[in-house]
């Protein structure tokens, strides 16, 4: 069934985040613009629009005029599991 325990782990730790994501955007109700989202976190709106071009951001792109609007729980989520890296911000920002 399954090779050793670490294998176990790896599978239920893919499922319980892909569970976390399902919930959190079956249950969404708050929508960012990009100025919220930059004052919540207290940053430029130049430095969100960076994070936006990660390929892992939650945003929702709109092609009219490149709107973005943002799921305020998703963006939480995200900042706590891929902007901030053992308590230190992700390098890709500072990237010119």
């Amino acid at each position: 069934m399954f090779r050793d325990k670490s294998e176990l782990r790896k599978i239920i730790r893919q499922e319980v985040d892909l569970a976390i994501r399902e919930h959190y955007s079956a249950h969404e109700t708050t929508i960012l613009t990009v100025q919220e989202a930059a004052d919540l976190i207290k940053v430029s709106k130049k430095t969100l629009y960076k994070m936006a071009k990660l390929p892992e951001f939650p945003a929702i792109r709109s092609s009219e005029r490149g709107s973005i609007k943002i799921p305020k729980t998703s963006f939480l989520v995200w900042l706590e599991k891929y902007y901030y890296k053992s308590g230190e911000k992700d390098t890709r920002l500072l990237q010119k």
